[in-house]
């Protein structure tokens, strides 16, 4: 039996959002060997003007829901929904921090023998994954990127 859910979104933003749910193909048995059956499925739900609130109604009991800009779809947050969380928050400061969390993944990506990138993946290849997430946040805070997480 499947409950529906119902949730809002809060756009915190100086510009408008634009709400999708993420899903993937349901899976088969035995799971299927093709990749493109394990891509992401983006459902557009609707839009949320700037400062404004919106509310959505899903036929899923548990939901995980995106949060983009309307004029390029950058994502601004993201938010898994169910009858205990229903609301998702987006914040200008979301924004900002997922602009620098690109930021860093452009400069590892385009420039992996840099210092940066060959330091970052030294810490993820040595550090304990007890110890990891403290580590990059660590490191991350001390090369220009504050508050970025491999959260």
């Amino acid at each position: 039996m499947t409950h529906s859910t119902t949730f809002t979104v809060a756009n915190q933003c100086s510009e408008g959002v634009t709400v999708f749910l993420n899903t993937t193909k349901k899976n088969t048995g035995p799971p299927s060997k093709s990749s493109d059956d394990y891509l992401p499925i983006y459902t557009h739900l609707g839009t949320v003007a700037s400062h404004q609130s919106g509310d959505f109604t899903l036929d899923h009991s548990i939901a995980r829901i995106v949060v983009a800009r309307v004029n390029d779809q950058f994502p601004i947050a993201l938010g898994v929904v169910h009858r205990h969380a229903t609301s998702v928050v987006a914040s200008d400061d979301d924004l900002a921090l997922y602009q620098k969390t690109f930021e860093f993944y452009k400069q590892v990506v385009s420039k992996p023998f840099e210092p940066l990138a060959l330091q970052f993946h030294d810490l993820v290849l040595n550090t304990g994954i007890l110890e990891l997430n403290d580590a990059v946040a660590t490191y991350l805070k001390a090369n220009g990127f504050p508050g970025v997480t491999m959260a």
